[in-house]
C-alpha cells in the first residue's frame, strides 16, 4: 500500500486562479523536490513527520505521517462536514 506525506487539510478561500473566493478543501502535502522560487509553502519542501487538519479554523486532528489516501479521504469527509461543504479541491505542495 502506497503512502504519502501531508502537511494540512483545510477548508478557505481559492486566493488565486480561475476560482478565486470559492471554497476549497485544502491537500497540502509535504516533500516537495521542485523548490519552486515563487513557492508560498516553502515548510512543504522537507518531508514532515506530523500533519494537520482543521476544521472551523481550529486544529481538529494531528497525527503522525505517512498516511494513505484512505486516511486522508477520512479527514476530508470530517473536515467538509464541518464546513458543510466546498466548491472544489486544492492538491498543494508536496
Amino acid at each position: 500500500m502506497r503512502k504519502g506525506y501531508l502537511s494540512e487539510l483545510f477548508v478557505s478561500f481559492q486566493g488565486e486562479g480561475l476560482f478565486a473566493g470559492r471554497r476549497h478543501l485544502f491537500v497540502r502535502l509535504s516533500g516537495c523536490h521542485l523548490r519552486c522560487r515563487y513557492c508560498d509553502t516553502p515548510g512543504s519542501l522537507e518531508r514532515a513527520a506530523n500533519y494537520a487538519v482543521f476544521a472551523h479554523d481550529q486544529p481538529a486532528f494531528s497525527g503522525s505521517n505517512p498516511l494513505t489516501a484512505a486516511d486522508v479521504r477520512s479527514h476530508a469527509k470530517h473536515v467538509l462536514a464541518a464546513a458543510r461543504g466546498a466548491d472544489g479541491t486544492a492538491i498543494t505542495g508536496g
